[in-house]
Protein backbone atom coordinates (compact mmCIF):
# COMPACT_ATOMS: atom_id res chain seq x y z
CA UNK A 1 0.00 0.00 0.00
CA UNK A 2 1.08 3.65 -0.99
CA UNK A 3 1.20 5.73 2.16
CA UNK A 4 1.04 9.22 0.24
CA UNK A 5 -2.14 9.53 -1.68
CA UNK A 6 -0.64 12.19 -4.14
CA UNK A 7 2.01 9.91 -5.41
CA UNK A 8 -0.26 6.76 -5.40
CA UNK A 9 -2.79 9.43 -7.96
CA UNK A 10 0.22 10.04 -10.13
CA UNK A 11 1.59 6.35 -9.97
CA UNK A 12 -2.30 5.31 -11.03
CA UNK A 13 -2.36 8.23 -13.80
CA UNK A 14 1.16 7.64 -15.17
CA UNK A 15 0.71 3.66 -15.53
CA UNK A 16 -2.89 4.15 -16.94
CA UNK A 17 -1.42 6.50 -19.52
CA UNK A 18 1.70 4.59 -20.47
CA UNK A 19 0.42 0.67 -19.47
CA UNK A 20 -3.30 0.75 -19.53
CA UNK A 21 -3.36 -0.77 -16.42
CA UNK A 22 -2.08 -0.50 -12.38
CA UNK A 23 1.10 0.17 -11.02
CA UNK A 24 1.29 -3.14 -9.15
CA UNK A 25 0.56 -4.94 -12.43
CA UNK A 26 3.47 -3.60 -14.18
CA UNK A 27 6.50 -5.69 -14.08
CA UNK A 28 9.67 -4.70 -12.16
CA UNK A 29 11.56 -2.61 -14.55
CA UNK A 30 8.35 -0.81 -15.54
CA UNK A 31 7.91 0.15 -12.09
CA UNK A 32 10.94 1.83 -11.69
CA UNK A 33 10.39 4.11 -14.62
CA UNK A 34 6.95 5.03 -13.89
CA UNK A 35 7.67 5.48 -10.15
CA UNK A 36 10.82 7.79 -11.24
CA UNK A 37 8.01 9.88 -13.84
CA UNK A 38 5.29 10.04 -11.43
CA UNK A 39 8.37 11.46 -8.38
CA UNK A 40 9.04 14.28 -10.87
CA UNK A 41 5.84 14.81 -12.01
CA UNK A 42 4.72 15.01 -8.13
CA UNK A 43 8.01 17.52 -7.95
CA UNK A 44 6.71 19.85 -10.34
CA UNK A 45 3.25 20.18 -9.59
CA UNK A 46 4.55 21.25 -6.35
CA UNK A 47 6.71 23.32 -7.19
CA UNK A 48 3.96 25.13 -9.83
CA UNK A 49 1.36 25.15 -6.82
CA UNK A 50 3.79 26.97 -4.71
CA UNK A 51 4.23 29.70 -7.00
CA UNK A 52 2.97 33.13 -6.82
CA UNK A 53 0.64 32.54 -10.03
CA UNK A 54 -0.78 30.18 -8.02
CA UNK A 55 -1.55 31.95 -5.19
CA UNK A 56 -5.88 32.71 -4.31
CA UNK A 57 -6.64 30.69 -7.69
CA UNK A 58 -9.41 27.93 -6.42
CA UNK A 59 -10.43 25.21 -8.41
CA UNK A 60 -14.96 25.12 -8.29
CA UNK A 61 -16.52 22.54 -6.56
CA UNK A 62 -18.36 21.76 -9.95
CA UNK A 63 -15.12 21.09 -11.55
CA UNK A 64 -13.99 18.90 -8.69
CA UNK A 65 -17.41 17.10 -9.42
CA UNK A 66 -16.79 16.77 -12.80
CA UNK A 67 -13.31 15.38 -12.49
CA UNK A 68 -14.21 12.54 -10.22
CA UNK A 69 -18.09 11.72 -11.83
CA UNK A 70 -16.00 11.51 -14.88
CA UNK A 71 -13.36 8.77 -13.20
CA UNK A 72 -16.07 6.77 -11.51
CA UNK A 73 -18.58 6.18 -14.54
CA UNK A 74 -15.59 4.15 -15.92
CA UNK A 75 -16.84 1.57 -12.99
CA UNK A 76 -20.18 -0.63 -13.50
CA UNK A 77 -20.70 -0.16 -9.69
CA UNK A 78 -19.79 2.18 -6.73
CA UNK A 79 -18.01 -1.01 -5.34
CA UNK A 80 -15.70 -1.72 -8.10
CA UNK A 81 -15.24 1.85 -7.95
CA UNK A 82 -13.89 1.21 -4.28
CA UNK A 83 -12.28 -1.19 -4.87
CA UNK A 84 -10.07 -0.08 -7.63
CA UNK A 85 -9.75 2.87 -5.38
CA UNK A 86 -8.19 0.83 -2.53
CA UNK A 87 -5.97 -1.42 -5.37
CA UNK A 88 -4.48 1.86 -6.54
CA UNK A 89 -3.61 3.03 -2.83
CA UNK A 90 -6.16 5.38 -2.77
CA UNK A 91 -9.27 6.29 -0.90
CA UNK A 92 -12.35 8.93 -2.37
CA UNK A 93 -10.88 11.58 -0.39
CA UNK A 94 -7.99 10.90 -0.94
CA UNK A 95 -8.22 11.31 -4.87
CA UNK A 96 -10.12 14.11 -4.66
CA UNK A 97 -7.03 16.24 -3.07
CA UNK A 98 -5.10 15.00 -5.58
CA UNK A 99 -7.49 15.88 -8.72
CA UNK A 100 -7.44 19.47 -7.05
CA UNK A 101 -3.84 19.89 -6.79
CA UNK A 102 -3.68 18.78 -10.49
CA UNK A 103 -6.68 21.19 -11.75
CA UNK A 104 -4.83 24.05 -10.02
CA UNK A 105 -1.47 23.12 -11.84
CA UNK A 106 -3.71 23.05 -14.76
CA UNK A 107 -5.19 26.11 -14.13
CA UNK A 108 -1.57 27.88 -13.65
CA UNK A 109 -0.09 26.32 -16.16
CA UNK A 110 -3.04 27.96 -18.55
CA UNK A 111 -2.40 31.13 -17.15
CA UNK A 112 1.45 31.48 -17.97
CA UNK A 113 0.44 30.46 -21.71
CA UNK A 114 -2.83 32.73 -21.47
CA UNK A 115 -0.10 36.02 -20.83
CA UNK A 116 1.43 35.76 -24.13
CA UNK A 117 0.79 38.25 -26.40
CA UNK A 118 -1.42 36.48 -29.45
CA UNK A 119 0.30 36.39 -32.58
CA UNK A 120 -0.21 40.21 -35.07
CA UNK A 121 -1.38 40.03 -38.88
CA UNK A 122 2.31 40.64 -39.55
CA UNK A 123 3.85 37.96 -37.84
CA UNK A 124 1.46 36.03 -39.75
CA UNK A 125 2.27 37.36 -42.98
CA UNK A 126 6.44 37.42 -42.28
CA UNK A 127 5.67 33.52 -42.26
CA UNK A 128 3.93 33.13 -44.84
CA UNK A 129 5.67 34.86 -47.50
CA UNK A 130 8.94 32.87 -45.90
CA UNK A 131 7.32 29.24 -46.72
CA UNK A 132 5.10 29.42 -49.08
CA UNK A 133 6.13 25.98 -49.90
CA UNK A 134 3.68 24.90 -46.82
CA UNK A 135 0.46 26.77 -48.29
CA UNK A 136 0.47 24.55 -51.54
CA UNK A 137 -3.15 23.24 -51.85
CA UNK A 138 -2.73 20.27 -54.22
CA UNK A 139 -5.04 19.54 -57.33
CA UNK A 140 -8.73 18.63 -56.02
CA UNK A 141 -11.19 17.41 -58.06
CA UNK A 142 -15.18 17.65 -57.42
CA UNK A 143 -16.73 14.47 -57.47
CA UNK A 144 -19.61 12.07 -57.10
CA UNK A 145 -19.90 8.55 -57.19
CA UNK A 146 -22.74 5.21 -56.83
CA UNK A 147 -22.38 2.78 -54.39
CA UNK A 148 -23.66 -0.98 -54.63
CA UNK A 149 -23.30 -2.84 -52.18
CA UNK A 150 -22.30 -6.88 -52.00
CA UNK A 151 -24.09 -8.65 -49.35
CA UNK A 152 -24.58 -12.39 -50.13
CA UNK A 153 -28.07 -12.12 -47.46
CA UNK A 154 -29.61 -9.80 -50.01
CA UNK A 155 -30.34 -11.41 -53.68
CA UNK A 156 -29.89 -8.50 -55.49
CA UNK A 157 -26.99 -7.72 -53.47
CA UNK A 158 -25.17 -10.87 -53.98
CA UNK A 159 -22.04 -10.43 -55.52
CA UNK A 160 -22.82 -11.10 -59.34
CA UNK A 161 -26.31 -9.57 -58.76
CA UNK A 162 -24.44 -6.12 -57.29
CA UNK A 163 -22.02 -6.25 -60.53
CA UNK A 164 -24.91 -6.49 -63.31
CA UNK A 165 -27.03 -4.09 -61.92
CA UNK A 166 -23.73 -1.25 -61.40
CA UNK A 167 -22.41 -2.72 -64.81
CA UNK A 168 -25.88 -1.65 -66.49
CA UNK A 169 -26.40 1.65 -64.49
CA UNK A 170 -22.59 2.38 -66.03
CA UNK A 171 -23.76 1.62 -69.33
CA UNK A 172 -26.53 4.24 -69.40
CA UNK A 173 -24.38 7.22 -67.69
CA UNK A 174 -23.07 9.76 -70.43
CA UNK A 175 -21.33 12.40 -67.79
CA UNK A 176 -24.32 14.60 -67.34
CA UNK A 177 -24.19 15.54 -64.21
CA UNK A 178 -28.10 16.05 -63.37
CA UNK A 179 -28.69 12.19 -65.05
CA UNK A 180 -25.73 10.80 -62.53
CA UNK A 181 -27.23 12.86 -59.42
CA UNK A 182 -30.67 11.72 -60.06
CA UNK A 183 -28.84 8.32 -61.07
CA UNK A 184 -27.23 8.12 -57.94
CA UNK A 185 -30.85 9.70 -56.09
CA UNK A 186 -32.69 6.41 -57.08
CA UNK A 187 -29.55 3.83 -57.09
CA UNK A 188 -26.68 4.34 -55.15
CA UNK A 189 -27.07 2.78 -51.13
CA UNK A 190 -24.46 5.25 -49.89
CA UNK A 191 -26.16 8.31 -47.32
CA UNK A 192 -24.42 11.01 -50.43
CA UNK A 193 -27.22 9.39 -52.72
CA UNK A 194 -29.25 11.75 -50.73
CA UNK A 195 -27.09 14.66 -52.14
CA UNK A 196 -26.95 13.22 -55.68
CA UNK A 197 -23.53 10.92 -54.86
CA UNK A 198 -21.95 14.17 -54.40
CA UNK A 199 -18.53 13.39 -52.35
CA UNK A 200 -17.51 17.12 -52.54
CA UNK A 201 -14.38 18.71 -53.19
CA UNK A 202 -11.71 16.00 -53.05
CA UNK A 203 -7.89 16.24 -52.31
CA UNK A 204 -5.97 13.13 -53.50
CA UNK A 205 -5.71 10.21 -50.57
CA UNK A 206 -8.74 10.54 -49.53
CA UNK A 207 -10.74 7.76 -51.39
CA UNK A 208 -9.84 4.23 -51.43
CA UNK A 209 -6.51 4.29 -53.47
CA UNK A 210 -8.34 2.01 -56.20
CA UNK A 211 -11.12 4.95 -56.93
CA UNK A 212 -8.43 7.68 -55.80
CA UNK A 213 -6.32 6.57 -58.62
CA UNK A 214 -9.25 6.32 -61.06
CA UNK A 215 -10.22 9.63 -60.14
CA UNK A 216 -7.22 11.56 -60.83
CA UNK A 217 -7.18 9.82 -64.18
CA UNK A 218 -10.12 11.08 -65.23
CA UNK A 219 -11.10 14.07 -67.00
CA UNK A 220 -13.46 16.10 -66.13
CA UNK A 221 -17.20 15.17 -67.00
CA UNK A 222 -15.69 11.51 -67.44
CA UNK A 223 -17.70 8.53 -65.84
CA UNK A 224 -15.36 5.68 -64.42
CA UNK A 225 -15.33 1.99 -65.46
CA UNK A 226 -16.87 -0.49 -62.50
CA UNK A 227 -14.47 0.05 -59.17
CA UNK A 228 -14.19 -2.33 -56.31
CA UNK A 229 -13.67 -1.34 -52.78
CA UNK A 230 -13.95 -2.37 -49.22
CA UNK A 231 -17.57 -0.72 -49.59
CA UNK A 232 -18.17 -2.39 -52.77
CA UNK A 233 -18.53 -1.40 -56.64
CA UNK A 234 -18.69 2.01 -57.35
CA UNK A 235 -18.93 4.52 -60.81
CA UNK A 236 -17.37 7.80 -60.28
CA UNK A 237 -18.23 11.11 -61.98
CA UNK A 238 -15.61 13.61 -62.05
CA UNK A 239 -17.10 16.69 -61.99
CA UNK A 240 -14.73 19.54 -61.86
CA UNK A 241 -10.83 19.76 -61.52
CA UNK A 242 -9.09 22.41 -59.58
CA UNK A 243 -5.30 23.06 -60.37
CA UNK A 244 -2.62 22.97 -57.53
CA UNK A 245 -2.32 26.31 -56.07
CA UNK A 246 -1.19 28.76 -53.35
CA UNK A 247 -3.52 29.33 -50.40
CA UNK A 248 -4.66 33.09 -50.14
CA UNK A 249 -2.73 34.51 -46.76
CA UNK A 250 -6.46 35.00 -46.07
CA UNK A 251 -7.53 31.69 -45.78
CA UNK A 252 -4.13 31.11 -44.31
CA UNK A 253 -3.88 32.96 -41.80
CA UNK A 254 -5.92 32.17 -39.02
CA UNK A 255 -3.68 28.62 -39.14
CA UNK A 256 -0.48 30.02 -38.83
CA UNK A 257 -1.63 32.53 -35.80
CA UNK A 258 -2.79 29.63 -34.05
CA UNK A 259 0.27 27.82 -34.82
CA UNK A 260 2.41 30.86 -33.44
CA UNK A 261 0.17 30.77 -30.56
CA UNK A 262 0.69 27.48 -29.96
CA UNK A 263 4.44 27.40 -29.92
CA UNK A 264 4.55 30.72 -28.38
CA UNK A 265 2.49 29.36 -25.22
CA UNK A 266 4.45 26.17 -25.56
CA UNK A 267 7.47 27.58 -24.72
CA UNK A 268 6.44 30.04 -22.10
CA UNK A 269 5.24 27.13 -20.04
CA UNK A 270 8.85 25.14 -20.75
CA UNK A 271 10.58 28.43 -19.21
CA UNK A 272 8.12 28.62 -16.69
CA UNK A 273 8.72 25.47 -15.74
CA UNK A 274 12.24 25.63 -16.44
CA UNK A 275 12.83 28.92 -13.77
CA UNK A 276 10.96 26.84 -10.83
CA UNK A 277 12.85 24.14 -11.65
CA UNK A 278 16.39 26.30 -11.39
CA UNK A 279 14.79 27.99 -8.17
CA UNK A 280 14.56 24.40 -6.63
CA UNK A 281 18.08 23.21 -7.88
CA UNK A 282 20.03 26.49 -8.35
CA UNK A 283 23.24 24.12 -9.60
CA UNK A 284 21.12 23.22 -12.60
CA UNK A 285 20.14 27.23 -13.35
CA UNK A 286 22.57 27.10 -16.43
CA UNK A 287 21.90 23.28 -17.28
Amino acid sequence: MIGDPLLAYHLMSASLAAHECRYDELPAGAQARIDAQARRALLLEGLVLASAVAQNLVVPQEMLGQSVDSIRERYETASAFADDLAANGLTEAGLEQAIVRELTADAVLDLVAKAEPAATDEEARDFYEAHPERFCVGETRDARHILITINEQIAENRRDAAWQRICDLQQGLTGDVDQFADAALRHSECPSALNGGTLGRIPRGKLYAGLDAALFAMSAGGVSEVLESEAGFHILLCEAIYPAEIASFTDAAPKIRAAIDDKRQAMAQKRFIADLLAQHHPQHRNS
